[in-house]
């Protein structure tokens, strides 16, 4: 059998952990790291640098945990009218045409396709990600990198793993991590059956953390007018707040189309 997503399993606990560094990007002081958000991220990492796109109005924050061998990329979300925007954007786009903003152009599979929107946010962040990260990986060539976000954030930070990954538009020295995987929070439809599917043959930790009431993460149509039904990928960790209680986590299918293991826990 084929190592795939699917022999990782969901990681309930480093979810936990990375939520706070999740938040911590709402923060308009980040390099303060003194925060609520911040101040309990600290335990997981330290502020290393920022990346912010005024135009765009988009943001990131790197930070580096010594201890775990991990370098973290937190992407914010949705926060002003520039981010609703690229959310509601009426379009989707192939990553398989040349002409597009990723480039990509090999794909031998059935076509992707990606919410427009999304992939501009990413790209308006990703050219000073990858150069912060880069110099991060020579100077720590076994650490391993999860990109992680919220809402938007989410889907820059799974858009940014798939660049990685593909490796484009990244400098020929660019150094290669330990490993790479992904947590996001509230992660949104943003992709078509194929583009889930190439998540889902990946050989890495990919976890989404959602509110089981959470309309935006299960809207098929994320933007106005826009038809091309998109589905989830990887596994899928459902929240239901209806009380206080922390359960384990039971596994189970997810409905068909979400492209995902569906993992319910009351909190």
């Amino acid at each position: 059998m084929p190592i795939t997503i699917a022999s990782y399993g969901p990681d309930v606990a480093r979810a936990k952990k990375y939520v706070y560094l999740s938040g911590a990007a709402y923060c308009f002081d980040i390099p303060a790291w003194t925060c609520p958000y911040c101040k309990k991220a600290q335990s997981f990492g330290e502020f290393h640098s920022q990346i912010v796109n005024k135009e765009a109005n988009t943001l990131a924050f790197i930070a580096v945990n010594k201890e775990l061998k991990e370098i973290v990329v937190s992407y914010r979300g949705t926060l002003n009218t520039a981010n609703l925007v690229a959310d509601i954007h009426p379009s989707t786009l192939s990553l398989d045409t040349g002409s597009s903003p990723l480039e990509r152009g090999k794909s031998k599979g059935p076509e992707t396709w990606i919410h427009t929107g999304m992939i501009n946010a990413t790209n308006s962040l990703y050219p000073e990600v990858v150069d912060k990260l880069g110099k991060l990986l020579k100077e720590n060539g076994d650490f391993d990198v999860v990109v992680i976000g919220h809402s938007l954030g989410a889907a820059s930070a799974i858009l940014t793993l798939f660049l990685l990954k593909e490796e484009i538009r990244l400098p020929a020295d660019f150094p290669t991590p330990k490993s790479y995987a992904y947590f996001g929070y509230g992660t949104p439809r943003l992709g078509n059956q194929a583009y889930a599917d190439y998540w889902n043959g990946q050989p890495m930790q990919i976890t989404r953390v959602v509110n089981k009431a959470d309309f935006c993460v299960y809207a098929k149509c994320f933007g106005w007018g826009l038809t091309l039904p998109k589905e989830h990928h990887g596994f899928e960790a459902t929240q239901n707040l209806d009380n206080g209680h922390d359960q384990n986590y039971t596994g189970q299918q997810a409905p068909p189309g979400n492209a995902a293991n569906n993992f319910l826990q009351d909190l």
